[in-house]
C-alpha cells in the first residue's frame, strides 16, 4: 500500500514539475513579446525605422515597409505602450519555423498636423516566434494612425 501511495505522490509530483516548465516558459515568452512590441513602438516613435524594421522578418516585406516610411509626415506619434501580451502554446505543425504566435495590446497617442489634437486609440498586434526565440510582427506596421473627423 505504501508503495502505491508513493507512486501517485512521484506521478503527480512529475506532472506537477511539467506545469511549472510550461508556465515559466510562457511567462518568459510574454516577457519577450512585450519587450519586442515596446522596443519596436519606441523605434517608430523616434522615427528609428532601420531599429523598427528588424521585427518584420522577411527581407522584401521589410524593404517595401521601409521605402514608405515618412510618407505620413502630418501625424506625430507621442506615445505607445504595450497594455497586455497573450501567448499561445509552442506548436510548429507546417515545419515553418514559427512556434508560438501572440497579440500585444498597444495604446497609441499622438496627433495630425498642424491641427495638433491629440488623438488615442488602441491597437492589436499579430506577432510570432521563431525557434530563435525573437518575436517578428504578423502584420502590417505601423498600423496607419487614426483619422481626424
Amino acid at each position: 500500500m505504501r508503495a502505491i501511495a508513493l507512486v501517485s505522490v512521484l506521478a503527480l509530483s512529475a506532472g506537477c514539475a511539467g506545469d511549472r516548465k510550461q508556465l515559466r516558459q510562457t511567462d518568459r515568452a510574454e516577457r519577450v513579446l512585450g519587450e519586442s512590441a515596446s522596443a519596436y513602438w519606441d523605434a517608430v516613435r523616434w522615427n528609428d525605422f532601420g531599429t523598427a524594421a528588424a521585427f518584420i522578418e522577411d527581407q522584401q516585406e521589410r524593404l517595401v515597409w521601409m521605402t514608405t516610411q515618412g510618407s505620413g509626415a502630418d501625424y506625430r506619434y507621442q506615445s505607445a505602450t504595450v497594455l497586455r501580451v497573450e501567448v499561445g502554446s509552442r506548436h510548429d505543425p507546417d515545419g515553418d519555423g514559427v512556434v508560438r504566435e501572440g497579440t500585444a495590446a498597444i495604446q497609441i497617442t499622438g496627433y495630425r498636423l498642424p491641427k495638433q489634437l491629440l488623438e488615442q486609440r488602441v491597437d492589436l498586434q499579430r506577432w510570432y516566434e521563431v525557434d530563435s526565440g525573437a518575436w517578428f510582427l504578423s502584420d502590417e506596421a505601423p498600423p496607419p494612425p487614426p483619422t481626424t473627423p
